[in-house]
């Protein structure tokens, strides 16, 4: 999850398994696996934190070895070096991941697939996600770096996001997090544990048709069978 993608920093390969307050920390995990360009070395420090307390330990066991952390969604809009990555490499996963509607709010975890999220606002009957099924990432990715498309981005609904950082964790408004375009107020070293996303009802059949249309739009401007970093812009000559 990086502000409008980024390169992850360098580190030579170490292999190890402890526990990092509750949660499992691998060393030498390489994340050729987890990009969608299938670029990238060995992390120094890998966890997959499935609770808010697992995230809160691992970002404390970096902070004790002055470790940076970088979270990683569905790998896409990043590069991570062929050298390996000198940091904690954080992938939310179990709770982290879940989504769940409670009346017109839909809660997702900073790791839940931004097409999970769809479909289960499709199933309740509440739009304003559509825009996402063009956005390869997660929930907390968005927040990251405000992701949009086809006129839509997370500033529009989002009502406010859970961040955990080695300090603690904070719910951020949407005015707080200072959302704009491919960007947010968010820190190095801070992860988004939970997104509350505020939507409308709408028919289900609109939101299916809605949902059809732009997918059909991506998959005529973009190479949705090859392996993109999520999005391709050719330059034209003028």
């Amino acid at each position: 999850m990086g502000r409008g993608g980024g390169a992850l920093p360098q580190a030579s390969p170490r292999r190890h398994g402890r526990k990092g307050r509750g949660v499992k920390i691998e060393g030498g995990v390489r994340l050729e696996r987890l990009t969608t360009v299938g670029i990238g070395g060995p992390a120094r420090a890998f966890a997959r934190p499935r609770t808010l307390a697992e995230l809160q330990g691992s970002l404390a066991w970096a902070a004790e070895r002055d470790l940076p952390v970088r979270p990683v969604g569905l790998g896409s809009n990043l590069v991570a070096a062929d050298e390996g990555v000198e940091a904690l490499v954080v992938r939310l996963e179990g709770e982290l991941a879940a989504v769940e509607i409670r009346d017109d709010l839909l809660v997702a975890g900073g790791g839940a697939a931004n097409a999970v999220c769809l479909h289960r606002a499709r199933d309740a009957g509440l739009g304003g996600l559509e825009f996402a099924c063009a956005i390869p990432g997660t929930a907390g990715g968005g927040v990251r770096m405000n992701a949009g498309a086809y006129g839509g981005d997370w500033k529009l609904i989002l009502a406010r996001a859970l961040v955990v950082d080695a300090g603690g964790a904070e719910w951020r408004s949407n005015e707080a997090l200072e959302l704009s375009y491919r960007h947010s107020a968010l820190g190095t070293g801070q992860v988004v544990a939970t997104v509350e996303f505020r939507l409308a009802p709408r028919p289900v059949e609109e939101i299916r048709a809605t949902v059809a249309d732009l997918q059909a739009r991506r998959k005529a401007a973009q190479p949705t069978n090859k392996r993109t970093f999520g999005s391709d812009f050719k330059k034209p000559d003028h």
